[in-house]
C-alpha cells in the first residue's frame, strides 16, 4: 500500500480551473475506455498549448512558467498553473500571467470540443496544494474548492470566473484604465478596457442549473435561472477556426441528439458562441494585437 509522502505536499499559488465532463455517467466499460482515450489526447494538447502560453509569457516579460499541474478522478479533472513571484511591476505581471491562464482556458475549451469532450469549468485564483506520488496527483486547497463549488452552477458547456476570481479580474482591469489614463492623458473607463479585452472574458447572462439556483442567490429556495457574470470567450477561437471545423453545428447536432437531460446544455452553448459571434467577432477581427 502506498502512502502519502507528506514532504511531496507543496504550497502554491496561482489558478485553478475544474472541469466536470458531460456525458459520462451513463458510459458503459466500452464507452469508458473511449473517454478515457479522448482524455489523454486532450491532456497532451492542453500540455502543447501551454507551452504555447508560456514561450509568449518569457518572450514579453522573461520569466519562466511552470508546468502544469493535473489531478484527474472519475469524469472530472482539476489542472492548476502556479504564478511565480514577480520582481517587479507586480499588477501587470498579475495581470500577464491572468491572460495567459485565460488563454489557455480557451484553448482548452475548444480543443475538448474538437476531440468530442464537453466540460463545464470554472476559474479560481489564490492558494492550494499539491501532493504528487508515484501513482497519483492530489490538489486540494481553497482555490480549488472555489472553482468546484461554482463548476456545476451552469447549465452549458464554457466556464465562468468564480467571484473571487472576477474581482481579481477587474482590479487588473481598474489598474489598466489608471495607467491608459496616465499615458494618454484622458479618462479611460473601467468599461472601455472590459470591451477591449472581450476576447479573453466577457460578461453574459448564464443559464443556470436548476439544481444549482442557490449558488449565486441573495435569497433561500431563489428561481433565478440566469445570473450574470464573466464567462470566458471560448467562442473566439471557434470563430477563427469556421468553416473548417464548425463547433456550432456539433453543438447543435449535440442539442437534438443527446439524452433529454444534456440536450439543454449543448444548446445553451450554442446560443452563447452564436451570440458572441454576434456580438463582437467582427470587431475582433478588426481590433489590432490579438
Amino acid at each position: 500500500m502506498e502512502y502519502t509522502d507528506l514532504q511531496n505536499c507543496i504550497q502554491k499559488k496561482g489558478v485553478v480551473i475544474f472541469l466536470d465532463a458531460l456525458g459520462v455517467k451513463h458510459l458503459d466499460t466500452e464507452g469508458s475506455c473511449e473517454f478515457i482515450r479522448k482524455r489523454s489526447d486532450f491532456l497532451k494538447e492542453v500540455h502543447n498549448k501551454r507551452d504555447l502560453r508560456a514561450k509568449e509569457f518569457k518572450q514579453e516579460l522573461d520569466v519562466d512558467l511552470p508546468d502544469l499541474d493535473i489531478a484527474l478522478f472519475q469524469d472530472s479533472i482539476i489542472i492548476s498553473w502556479e504564478e511565480p513571484e514577480p520582481k517587479q511591476k507586480l499588477k501587470k505581471y498579475h495581470f500577464s500571467f491572468f491572460q495567459a491562464a485565460g488563454q489557455l482556458l480557451i484553448d482548452a475549451i475548444t480543443e475538448a470540443i474538437k476531440q468530442d469532450l464537453y466540460f463545464r469549468c470554472a476559474i479560481s485564483q489564490g492558494e492550494y496544494v499539491v501532493n504528487v506520488s508515484n501513482k497519483n496527483v492530489t490538489i486540494i486547497g481553497p482555490a480549488v474548492s472555489d472553482a468546484a463549488h461554482y463548476c456545476e452552477m451552469a447549465d452549458w458547456i464554457g466556464a465562468i470566473l468564480t467571484p473571487n476570481c472576477e474581482k481579481n479580474y477587474l482590479s487588473y482591469l481598474t489598474y489598466i484604465s489608471e495607467i491608459e489614463t496616465k499615458r494618454e492623458g484622458r479618462l479611460i473607463h473601467v468599461e472601455d478596457v472590459i470591451s477591449h479585452y472581450r476576447f479573453l472574458f466577457v460578461k453574459y447572462s448564464v443559464p443556470l442549473s436548476i439544481s444549482k439556483t442557490n449558488v449565486f442567490s441573495t435569497k433561500p429556495n431563489s428561481l433565478a435561472l440566469r445570473r450574470e457574470v464573466f464567462v470566458s470567450s471560448w467562442p473566439v477561437i471557434a470563430c477563427m477556426i469556421e468553416p473548417e471545423i464548425s463547433i456550432s453545428k456539433i453543438l447543435y447536432e449535440k442539442s437534438i441528439t443527446e439524452k433529454p437531460e444534456y440536450q439543454s446544455k449543448y444548446f445553451n452553448s450554442y446560443r452563447f458562441l452564436e451570440w458572441y459571434k454576434s456580438q463582437f467577432w467582427e470587431g475582433l477581427k478588426k481590433q489590432p494585437g490579438e
